[in-house]
């Protein structure tokens, strides 16, 4: 297939991923950065080993990780919108929505057994002094900290390890239903361009699209986290996808994809390069909070070159652990 334009490729991600292409656009336009919170000692982790894990979906705190996804579009399938979009589609080309079907199967057995996520959650200017109470109590632990990284921590595009990052939709089914009514009216708009597409791309397209609309979609109920989600599918890119080993988180062995930090290129979250992205680190809640700052502070000083400038902030949240 020849390159694509830039201006290719943004009408295309238009077109089949319409609500990541807005909340991209959005983030891009706003300068929102991004957060991850986690405990003291992971953060440790991650800043001297330059490198982020990635853990399979069904260890997430969500027990319906990818479930309430599938729920949602089969709802959606099996409605008359579901009618309409495979009409769309087989406007297109006569039999294309069988061979969408075909597509979109082929990837679902591994998509619950298959899928590494790590996540993020978007980071205002409000959210600096303190970070998100929520989020402390969520993810921090005892010891909480955050991770706050500049807005190009997920647009960086290159060559590498397939890891993908998106926009979570919280959506029950009716607001699925809204969002996947504006996906088939915006085929339906671009019918014209799509026949010029060739047909085999365009059901794989089709069936990437229902793809990760079934692993962005998650409970409305988390919708105060803002979460982005990092993803990456081994059987999927068997042939580029992050290396998997195996660890033992909290007490469970586990096998976990790593991201480099390092500034290596390659796809997405994994070309950062922590010396140019890394905004502040929020030390949250906790017992020892001064000790856990001074630490930090040591931490980055040694691990990321250059290290100029006071990047350790004591969240101002009066809780008591």
């Amino acid at each position: 297939m020849a390159q694509l334009t830039e201006e290719e490729r943004d009408r295309r991600d238009r077109i089949f991923h319409p609500y990541a292409w807005e909340q991209r656009k959005r983030v891009k336009d706003t300068g929102v950065r991004f957060a991850h919170y986690t405990s003291a000692e992971v953060l440790v982790s991650i800043l001297k080993r330059k490198q982020v894990w990635m853990r399979n979906a069904l260890t997430m705190n969500d027990h319906s990780e990818i479930q309430h996804g599938f729920d949602c579009l089969r709802s959606v399938w099996n409605s008359n919108l579901g009618n309409a979009f495979r009409q769309v589609l087989n406007d297109c080309f006569d039999g294309l929505s069988a061979q969408v079907e075909q597509a979109f199967g082929s990837w679902e057995p591994s998509m619950f057994r298959d899928t590494y996520i790590t996540c993020l959650s978007e980071h205002t200017e409000m959210d600096d002094a303190h970070g998100r109470l929520s989020m402390w109590r969520g993810y921090g632990g005892r010891n909480g900290v955050a991770l706050i990284l500049q807005t190009d921590a997920l647009f960086v595009s290159g060559e590498g390890p397939a890891a993908y990052a998106t926009k979570v939709l919280y959506a029950d089914r009716a607001i699925f239903e809204r969002h996947f009514k504006d996906f088939v009216n915006g085929l339906r708009a671009e019918l014209d361009y799509l026949r010029t597409l060739e047909r085999d791309y365009l059901a794989w397209r089709i069936g990437w699209a229902l793809r990760w609309a079934v692993l962005a979609t998650k409970h409305p109920g988390f919708s105060e986290e803002r979460e982005w989600r990092v993803v990456s599918s081994p059987s999927v890119d068997p042939a580029s996808s992050p290396i998997g080993e195996i660890e033992t988180v909290r007490g469970t062995p586990q096998v976990v994809l790593k991201l480099s930090l390092k500034g290596i290129p390659a796809n997405k979250l994994d070309v950062l390069d922590l010396s140019k992205l890394l905004d502040r680190v929020i030390v949250g809640p906790c017992e020892f909070p001064d000790v856990t700052a001074s630490s930090l502070h040591a931490v980055l000083t040694e691990s990321i070159e250059p290290f100029s400038e006071q990047k350790v902030f004591l969240s101002e949240i009066p809780l008591r652990l």
